[in-house]
């Protein structure tokens, strides 16, 4: 059964789920303590394989008002069931979800807080995100071309005027947003086995149509920081993530407006190429094919990506074969 935590409509809770990686974590801790706003609670839902991380958090000095809570999942659960106890668990009427590897600018809550303040329709509010090197370095260039693309720009500031375009647009950064907590639960995560590796972008959109118009707010200021960091899943050329599963899941979402149409078309052109590639890999043979020559796949049909998926829907281990063949020559 779920746990779910009483509501406090001042206090924030700033959600933070984690797996053996207890000095970013410490970093990400850190973050969260320059936070200006109160009353404030951090809890931590812990997915580690041993007991560092708890035993480094039982002596750990907090500020005034300020908690944490702190959660070792035993048996481990897969990072949504993480992320979702920990909606469960948050006692604020609003919540922060912020990941292991990632901070929060300093003042960056207090950014968010006081936004939702100026907007009575606010159920999420959002800003910018750095991109950081994995040793914590800001990357200037890379974070406003990031911002950018996501439609994260001053023309875009303010209540949005259709949530789920701008879900659609993942301009709801994958973490560092404030959001109503009873909003969070009744919304949730999907598991990886639903939507892949896009449990992040899946959230965003299904909470856009969740709510009505106006009810996220972008504010373009830094708030967040995001790490480039080489181990996450994300960025591990080698495993299959399952893009197949959220490009059927988008494919069908319904939308309604002309923007709706249009950012879902976008967000389908953009995984359509690799979507296709880890159908194959993953030998859904029929949802390869019916991606491969979809309108939004991307590449040329007579060229060397499509050669190499083909191969791979014939079989993934030819696929990996001649990709490997291709890297050496």
């Amino acid at each position: 059964m779920r746990f779910l935590g009483a509501i406090m409509d001042n206090l924030i809770s700033i959600c933070i789920p984690t797996y053996n990686r207890l000095p970013l974590l410490q970093e990400t801790i850190a973050s969260c303590l320059t936070q200006k706003y109160r009353p404030l609670e951090i809890v931590i839902g812990d997915n580690s394989t041993n007991d560092i991380t708890e035993e480094y958090l039982q002596n750990l000095v907090l500020p005034d008002n300020i908690e944490l809570r702190y959660f070792h999942n035993r048996p481990t659960c897969g990072p949504a069931m993480n992320v979702n106890r920990l909606f469960d668990a948050a006692r604020g009427g609003r919540l922060l979800l912020i990941h292991d590897d990632d901070l929060l600018c300093e003042g960056g809550l207090d950014i968010l807080a006081e936004c939702w303040e100026k907007h009575p329709s606010a159920r999420c509010v959002y800003g910018n995100q750095y991109l950081i090197s994995q040793a914590g370095l800001v990357l200037p260039q890379k974070s406003e071309e990031l911002n950018v693309f996501y439609s994260r720009s001053k023309q875009f500031e303010g209540p949005q005027t259709s949530c789920l375009e701008a879900g659609l647009r993942q301009q709801v950064p994958n973490n560092g947003y404030l959001v109503e907590t009873a909003l969070a639960r009744q919304v949730r995560y999907r598991t990886e086995a639903e939507v892949g590796h896009s449990v992040d972008t899946d959230f965003g959109i299904r909470l856009g149509a969740a709510v009505e118009s106006g009810a996220f707010v972008y504010v373009n200021e830094y708030v967040s920081k995001n790490r480039e960091n080489e181990t996450s899943i994300m960025r591990l050329k080698s495993i299959n993530h399952g893009q197949h599963l959220f490009y059927r899941e988008v494919e069908k979402f319904p939308v309604s407006s002309p923007g709706e149409v249009a950012a879902k078309q976008e967000l389908l052109d953009r995984i359509g190429a690799i979507a296709s590639l880890d159908a194959a890999m993953a030998k859904d043979r029929k949802m390869a094919f019916h991606i491969l020559f979809s309108r939004h796949y991307g590449k040329p049909i007579f060229s060397h990506w499509t050669l190499f998926r083909l191969l791979s829907i014939i079989s993934p281990n030819l696929g990996m074969a001649a990709g490997r063949l291709a890297r050496r020559s």
